[in-house]
């Protein structure tokens, strides 16, 4: 499984940067003493900007168990598969990807 990126704090820093340059574009104008004249040009601040943000989607690594106590072996592990046949289709049905979704160990 990827792992995820830290696109939410990129995103976050990329964001509050944003934010205190605008403020401190900003300041100038909030200077009552710094009239114009008429007639002369006023002071001008123009700002333009964008942003883009790539990341890994965001990934979820389970783990879960299934265990079964039989009087032989075969119907246990039958009953453990169609456990886990189940568990798989619940999966499948909200959404997942099947080939998202594997099985690492089977201890009998």
């Amino acid at each position: 499984m990827p792992i995820a990126s830290n696109a939410p704090g990129l995103a976050r820093k990329w964001i509050t940067s944003t934010a205190a340059a605008l403020t401190v574009a900003a300041l100038p104008s909030c200077d009552k003493h710094n009239a114009t004249p008429p007639g002369a040009n006023p002071r001008q601040v123009t700002v333009v900007g964008s942003g883009q943000v790539q990341g890994v989607p965001d990934t979820l690594t389970a783990d879960a168990g299934i265990e079964f106590t039989a009087p032989d072996v075969t119907t246990a592990m039958n009953q453990t598969n169609d456990r886990q046949q189940a568990v798989i289709n619940a999966l499948v049905g909200a959404g997942l990807d099947r080939k998202d979704i594997s099985t690492t160990t089977v201890t009998l």
